[in-house]
């Protein structure tokens, strides 16, 4: 099993504005010099290198069943009419005659009532079967997480992986994180959060607004991190949400309606909250109500917040998006064939992923952001962030799209021989 250890490097690649969207390629097991990185740098897409196989199933089942109910009414109407008739004779003969007709009238009415009760069955799940060997090598990227001029990657293994601007120290895992294991990541415009194994939030960088105070609520029971551009939120074991930071919109005030939640995205000053019943919360403040949930929404299985506009995928593989639409960033035009598994939602943009593993994305095309080559069956995970799109592919490889002036790009250097073996036990 070979581990990754990323050494900084003072290359900077600062660049010039570039709309090139050209790949370099850096093969497994060889490394990657700062001449190299400084050459490339105004292409717009970098590789990390790393060894996984495995290939991708992309799995989403709905099903509809109705049911039938059958109303059989019989109206059953007796109607018996007794005759009772007097004949009178002058030899004072009375004669009483009863006339006794039955009339039975059954009368059989169906009615056919149809109730159709859905009954959804949804996976919103990319499932990684190995194709050469018989487990998942460690380095696939399995989560992507993007600041400003840097990034944060969860490998499939359960350690970390950053690279990019480390001015804040936004960039540098901390020393005492090195050799643990995580479940979650999250990246703001400065700063870093995981969720390690013991599902305790750490937050490494810089902010203004404290996001690095951590209550004591974010030290135990936490599952899932997401953050803004200065709050966070975490998601605990027992379904709530709580969260931290600047609060000037409210963004750290969570509804007390916010519930039995099993995944929350967070972007700007706002926050969403996906419950068990499909159904959206938002909260905080955002100039085009992006927090403002449609009423309509439900058989939500995903989400996912940008700087001003919002996305959620249903169960039938469709896309919902509301908020700022000056880009057309929540016109969604890939419905038509109900097949997305994953969604990102960007700064003024949007990415999807197919279920044939195809990217597909609308909004603002700036520095071909979302100018994306197919890739069929090889996309385990997707990220769209404020000036770059990142694809993380089941080889291991990471693959950046969009303006190299932000600085998100690689510039640290992949080596082969790592750190000691992590002693703590995977999650």
């Amino acid at each position: 099993m070979r581990y990754i250890t990323e050494t900084p490097t003072t290359n900077g690649l600062g660049g010039t504005a570039t709309s090139t969207n050209t790949a370099v390629v850096i093969p497994y097991g060889s490394n990657f010099d700062a001449v190299a990185a400084t050459t490339a740098a105004g292409q717009g897409v970098r590789y990390i290198t790393e060894t996984p196989t495995p290939s991708m199933t992309a799995t989403m089942t709905s099903s509809i069943t109705p049911s039938y109910t059958r109303t059989k009414t019989f109206t059953r109407t007796p109607s018996n009419t007794r005759t009772k008739t007097f004949t009178r004779t002058p030899s004072n003969t009375r004669t009483k005659t009863f006339t006794h007709t039955p009339s039975n009238t059954r009368t059989s009415s169906r009615t056919k009532t149809l109730t159709r009760t859905p009954s959804y069955t949804s996976t919103n799940t990319i499932t990684l079967t190995p194709s050469i060997t018989p487990t998942l090598l460690p380095y696939a990227i399995k989560k992507i997480s993007m600041g400003s001029s840097f990034g944060l990657g969860l490998k499939a293994d359960g350690t970390l992986i950053s690279w990019g601007n480390a001015k804040h120290g936004e960039s540098v895992i901390p020393t005492y994180l090195q050799n643990q294991y995580f479940i979650d990541i999250a990246t703001g415009p400065t700063f870093s959060v995981a969720v390690d194994q013991y599902q305790r939030v750490h937050v490494w960088g810089s902010s203004r607004y404290t996001v690095t105070d951590l209550p004591n609520e974010a030290l135990q029971d936490v599952i899932a991190v997401d953050a803004g551009t200065s709050h966070i939120i975490a998601l605990k074991t027992d379904g709530s949400v709580i969260a931290w930071g600047r609060n000037n919109y409210h963004q750290i005030d969570v509804p007390a309606t916010v519930t039995n939640v099993i995944a929350i995205s967070a972007g700007g000053d706002y926050s969403l909250a996906l419950k068990s019943d499909g159904t959206v919360i938002g909260w905080g403040g955002s100039l085009y109500s992006a927090m403002i949930v449609p009423s309509n929404l439900t058989n939500v299985i995903a989400i996912s917040v940008g700087e001003d506009h919002a996305l959620a995928l249903k169960d039938d593989g469709t896309v919902v998006g509301w908020g700022n639409n000056r880009y057309n960033q929540i016109s969604v035009p890939y419905n038509k064939d109900r097949n997305i598994v994953a969604i990102a939602a960007g700064l003024n943009y949007s990415l999807a992923l197919t279920n044939t593993g195809k990217i597909v994305g609308w909004g603002d095309n700036t520095f071909k952001r979302y100018t994306v080559p197919n890739i069929p069956n090889d996309v385990i995970a997707i990220t769209a962030s404020y000036a770059n799109s990142v694809v993380s592919l089941r080889t291991g490889q990471l693959r950046i799209y969009g303006a190299p002036q932000s600085n998100a790009l690689i510039t640290r250097t992949p080596t082969i021989n790592g750190p000691p073996l992590p002693t703590a036990t995977p999650p």
